[in-house]
């Protein structure tokens, strides 16, 4: 495909969605805080859009907007080195960290969601098997959402650049969002 990505910031996803669906756009990806607004916009929502309430990329044809869900390619693989024994403390309960909790509810693994708009943060540094940070403070800003990690086995962080916790994570597994987002886009073929 003979194609260009552009990035580009905003705070009002109706003007922006009318702005480039009037365009020569074949498509374009949403990202926070966006995942869960833009549904009601959409024309066609894919199963997994309308199931998780959640969608990340949308595709532009026969001017209409076609809404997928690629971030659960991403969760199945980063849950696939989840054990059922495993305890998960998740990090975050916008649309990813809500993906995530579906997912281990589907699959019978025990969790915890911590967030700040669930008024539990202070219990963030609890014991856990497996880490899953999926809060914009880990994804958008050099700082980690956690102190220190009181983690056994592995951290998996949502951040591309996660320095601050993957320098915390020195003896255990840590895998980063860059590993993350190979998966989420790895086979959108079928888009």
């Amino acid at each position: 495909m003979d194609a260009e990505y552009q990035p580009f910031k905003a705070n009002n996803i109706k003007e922006v969605l009318s702005f480039l669906s009037n365009k020569y756009f074949s498509g374009f990806n949403v990202s926070m805080p966006f995942k869960q607004q833009v549904i009601k916009y959409l024309d066609v929502p894919s199963q997994d859009v309308n199931y998780f309430n959640s969608c990340n990329t949308i595709k532009v044809a026969n001017e209409k907007l076609y809404g997928f869900n690629t971030d659960i390619n991403g969760v199945y693989k980063f849950l696939s080195n989840v054990s059922k024994t495993d305890y998960v403390i998740l990090l975050g309960n916008g649309a990813m960290g809500k993906t995530f909790a579906k997912v281990l509810t589907e699959y019978g693994i025990e969790f915890k969601i911590i967030s700040r708009s669930l008024n539990n943060w202070g219990t963030r540094h609890e014991k856990c098997d497996v880490l899953i940070n999926c809060t914009s403070l880990g994804t958008s800003l050099d700082v980690s959402p956690v102190n220190s990690v009181n983690v056994d086995r592995a951290v998996f962080d949502l951040a591309i650049n996660g320095m601050k916790l993957k320098e915390m994570s020195k003896s255990i597994n840590y895998i980063s969002g860059l590993e993350f987002y190979k998966y989420v886009f790895k086979d959108v073929s079928s888009i």
